[in-house]
């Protein structure tokens, strides 16, 4: 069984994860109880007979528990969760967004898709999973990206830039916008299967619901 884990967007996410499951590949999408979108994406599983295709997980909420744990994530929009897929060194699929390319570069570090097209996603999911050698290098590349880019520095240089342009009533510069600061550790006492490299057990997931 493969758990995809789903960051941003749930509807679109549900419909491209529940393409690549009628091909008969098992495969389970991981989503928070608490994220914008989970009643629509469990509308969308209901509608569509795909009963069973959710993991719905407070697990989901700890971003950097749960994509070590999962086979490959879904970043859907920009952020922190995609940056703690990209340092967990997991092969990672998304939208070619202009929010997203901040983070994400098509055939570098991930597969990215047309927006908004879950046909385009599911599509991009089935070649990783079939061509485990290119996942496991975009994942790889992405982890190196994370370490390279995203330092404690970097995070605390960017949310200087952030508040002083909230300050004084200014435009944020783009990439300002969106600190992601991948390389941030979990807090004393969190489960130390966080920083699992590709090659090692990751942290058992619950069953779907």
């Amino acid at each position: 069984r493969a758990v995809l884990h789903a960051l941003g967007r749930k509807d679109v996410a549900a419909l491209a994860v529940g393409m690549v499951r009628e091909t008969g590949r098992d495969v389970r999408l991981l989503i928070s109880p608490r994220a914008s979108g989970v009643r629509r994406a469990e509308r969308v599983c209901r509608e569509s007979g795909r009963d069973g295709l959710l993991i719905v997980s407070p697990l989901a909420d700890e971003p950097w528990r749960s994509a070590p744990a999962a086979d490959l994530v879904l970043a859907m929009n920009a952020g922190l969760g995609t940056a703690w897929g990209m340092a967990a060194g997991r092969p990672l699929v998304g939208p070619d967004t202009s929010e997203l390319r901040h983070q994400l570069t098509d055939q570098h570090n991930a597969l990215l898709g047309p927006p908004g097209k879950a046909g385009e996603l599911a599509r991009r999911i089935i070649q990783l999973i079939e061509d485990p050698d290119r996942a496991d290098r975009l994942a790889e590349q992405a982890r190196q990206d994370a370490a390279d880019r995203y330092t404690p520095a970097d995070y605390a240089e960017r949310m200087r830039v952030v508040y002083r342009a909230v300050s004084d009533r200014r435009p944020l510069p783009d990439d300002a916008a969106h600190p992601t600061p991948s390389s941030i550790r979990p807090n004393p006492g969190r489960s130390a299967s966080a920083s699992a490299s590709p090659g090692q057990p990751r942290n058992a997931l619950p069953e779907s619901g």
